[in-house]
């Protein structure tokens, strides 16, 4: 949580302060309005990400499913809204699409804060289980332990998300300048938007399915493994 709270506010700061260079960068200057409003998405992001794993490794995935029904909701029912209020006051379309993005921030703060309310309660309980508990207590690892061992396992995945989101930035900012050599910026950014939101949304579709149950799974067959081979050094002892 400290390791994502630092990094993301460090992104966040970058998107907010450096919205209008960012635009330029894309050929679309209008835009800066979208960057500021959704820059504190990743603030909130980072909160739930870890919350979330933290709830998945304990193998309760209900948390998870609930603040992402939350967020979902939010994001439509407040983008929509925030949209409509932002038409009927006669703005401009570049302020209605920024106060539409507003609702994708809004949606992901409250599916974070559901997730804050449930994990302070879930220490409650938890807490109170460890100090029923007679049993013998396991080896509790050090801040350095975990930061190391998440940093082996989670670079090379992170590298890997980094390449993907990268293509994803280089596709926005080249696609939409070499349509503008032939056409209007503004036909040409309706039809990156098109692009990107509709046919690479239905394209990552079987992802959708697929990511929740890998997401679940991995914390069990992971203890189920630590218990095959812990069985196995016993035996061998």
């Amino acid at each position: 949580l400290a390791v994502f709270f630092v990094f993301f506010v460090l992104g966040s700061s970058i998107m907010f302060f450096f919205a209008k260079p960012l635009a330029r960068l894309m050929d679309s200057e209008a835009s800066y309005l979208c960057i500021m409003a959704i820059s504190p998405t990743l603030f909130f992001i980072c909160i739930s990400s870890a919350m979330r794993g933290y709830f998945q490794g304990h193998q309760n995935m209900v948390p998870t499913a609930i603040s992402e029904i939350t967020e979902a909701i939010g994001k439509f029912a407040i983008g929509i809204a925030l949209g409509l209020y932002a038409k009927s006051r006669g703005e401009t379309i570049e302020v209605i699409a920024g106060y539409a993005i507003m609702g994708i921030t809004i949606g992901v703060s409250l599916g974070m804060l559901f997730l804050v309310g449930a994990k302070a309660i879930y220490n409650s309980k938890h807490r109170r289980d460890a100090e029923a508990s007679t049993g013998e207590a396991g080896k509790v690892s050090t801040r350095k332990e975990i930061l190391t061992q998440m940093l082996v396992i989670a670079m090379p995945i992170t590298v890997s998300s980094v390449a993907l989101n990268l293509t994803g930035i280089i596709d926005t900012f080249s696609i939409i300048n070499s349509m503008s050599l032939y056409t209007t910026k503004d036909i040409a950014e309706a039809a990156y938007g098109n692009y990107s939101t509709l046919a690479v949304t239905m394209a990552h579709l079987p992802s959708a399915f697929i990511q929740p149950i890998a997401s679940s799974l991995t914390p069990a067959l992971t203890a189920s493994l630590i218990a095959v081979k812990t069985a196995k050094t016993r035996e061998e002892k």
